[in-house]
């Protein structure tokens, strides 16, 4: 009997410092791919909410200073996604 592969959506938040977790588990790559994207979508928004206290945070510095030290942000810096082929065992 063939074993069943199941695809799993990964997310490691910090590559310089820990691993891959699972976000979910899908019968089809495609839907751990949607899945993924939507995790992306969800982690730019919060990124970008996080930029905008940055820069708050900053409006007293010259606009150079701010402007590099903002640029130093970048989303998805150190953040991974990928997808993980996984039998399914009995």
């Amino acid at each position: 009997m063939d074993k069943e592969i199941l695809y799993e959506a990964l997310y490691n938040p910090m590559t310089e410092e820990s691993c891959s977790c699972t976000i979910s588990i899908h019968r089809t790559r495609k839907g751990a791919e949607t899945a993924i994207e939507s995790h992306k979508d969800k982690c730019r928004k919060e990124f970008e909410e996080q930029q905008e206290w940055r820069k708050n945070d900053t409006k007293d510095l010259s606009p150079e200073l701010q402007n590099e030290w903002l640029s130093s942000f970048k989303f998805g810096n150190y953040q991974s996604w990928s997808v993980r082929e996984t039998e399914l065992q009995d």
